[in-house]
């Protein structure tokens, strides 16, 4: 399949998978108060912070390899690692939940923290499946699992709003349909690899170490970066705030990533062989960079000129502030379609301590930012200086990745 089609193939499969949930958002928010869309913001956030060392970063090596018995053996050696993690992680938070949750503000999580686990395997699982059929070029079955994901998510959010558990309906919705989709992808495309000869793990983990020698600081401190708006935010103002942000988040990254997320995903495996072969990638590179910054502008000028209006419209009058927090982040959107489909490019040069330095400057930007606004007693003031260290951070991110694809060290 031509790289084209392999584009149009993702973009149709990943616009299928995030129109359902923008186009269930409308009912969703309807159904839901912002507090509760606050509840599932912190405990995915949660969730992602402890995904970072769930495979150890080996999912982003299945690519890399030129053999598929060595990439097999990076995939089940991520699972394997995945599993016990997750496993001692349960016996971990089954012991110090109660003082977690009243670390962090108290309120009834205990039970939910203790279902982190299993979110945290769901998420890692995903990953692994990904990156393999990405690695085989299997772009059908990429749509096919994350359409299914989307469909099982969004039907089980609004069947739990009419139960008794309608306070952690989105999350229990959340966790079941991840858990269906990863028995579904195991079964139907991943589970017959495993009778297939590969290369023994203990040997792929050491040829590879560098991924979670440099990988599981940078993006532990990315995913610190990322999710800590909505853990400040819910321990110094309350869930409420921290909902409003997530949804925007939720409903802006979503079509904004549909063409960056399949472009990137091609774009991986193609500029990769580019540079095996010439050992740079330059044009393509700045090419896709062109390419992600125009399919950025229209969105960043609705959202910029009319964010508070389109958001009352679309999805009712208590979401009002989310639409003027969009406005403040729309530039912080344009500047991480750019930067984010392009970010494997920083492991052509094994520039990952780069990396980990501006993720570093990340979580000091993010977290600052916050406890300015909460200083000030103003969380529109958090997330403008917020807006400001993320557009710092993907321009930069953006130059680090320009430099790789030259093959410089």
């Amino acid at each position: 399949m031509s790289y084209q089609k392999n584009v149009i193939s993702l973009i149709s499969g990943s616009a299928a998978a995030q129109a359902i949930p923008i186009l269930i958002s409308p009912f969703l928010t309807r159904l839901y108060s912002p507090k509760e869309f606050g509840l599932l913001a912190l405990f995915l956030g949660i969730s992602a912070v402890f995904s970072v060392f769930a495979a150890g970063r080996y999912d982003l090596a299945i690519i890399e390899p030129a053999q598929d018995i060595e990439a097999r053996g990076l995939l089940f050696a991520g699972l394997w690692i995945s599993v016990v993690f997750c496993l001692c992680l349960w016996i971990l938070l089954a012991l110090t939940a109660p003082y977690v949750v009243q670390l962090m503000g108290g309120g009834d999580g205990v039970l939910l923290l203790k279902l982190v686990p299993l979110s945290v395997l769901n998420m890692s699982c995903l990953s692994l499946f990904t990156y393999w059929l990405n690695r085989s070029r299997n772009f059908k079955a990429m749509n096919i699992s994350r359409i299914t994901n989307s469909v099982l998510i969004a039907c089980l959010s609004v069947g739990f709003a009419f139960t008794e558990f309608k306070q952690e309906g989105l999350l229990f919705g959340s966790i079941l349909g991840q858990v269906l989709t990863v028995l579904f992808v195991w079964i139907a495309f991943v589970k017959s690899e495993k009778n297939k000869n590969r290369t023994n793990a203990l040997i792929v983990m050491r040829d590879y170490v560098r991924y979670p020698k440099f990988l599981i600081p940078s993006t532990f401190a990315g995913t610190v970066a990322s999710e800590s708006p909505v853990m400040l935010f819910t321990r110094f103002f309350d869930t409420t705030v921290s909902g409003l942000f997530s949804f925007v988040n939720r409903v802006m990254i979503s079509p904004m990533s549909i063409i960056g997320n399949s472009i990137g995903e091609v774009y991986r495996v193609r500029a990769s062989e580019h540079f095996q072969q010439y050992g740079e990638c330059r044009t393509i590179f700045l090419t896709h960079v062109r390419l992600l910054a125009l399919a950025g502008f229209v969105p960043w000028l609705i959202l910029f000129f009319w964010g508070p209006k389109l958001f009352t419209f679309v999805f009712g009058p208590q979401w009002n502030e989310a639409g003027e927090m969009a406005t403040l982040l729309s530039f912080v959107f344009w500047f991480q379609l750019v930067s984010s489909p392009l970010s494997y490019t920083i492991t052509f040069n094994r520039s990952q301590h780069l990396d980990l330095y501006l993720q570093i400057f990340r979580v000091i930007g993010s977290v600052g930012s916050i406890f300015l606004g909460y200083a000030y007693g103003d969380y529109m003031l958090a997330i403008q200086l917020y807006s400001v260290t993320y557009c710092i951070y993907y321009f930069s991110h953006t130059v680090i990745q320009y430099r790789a694809s030259l093959g410089v060290n």
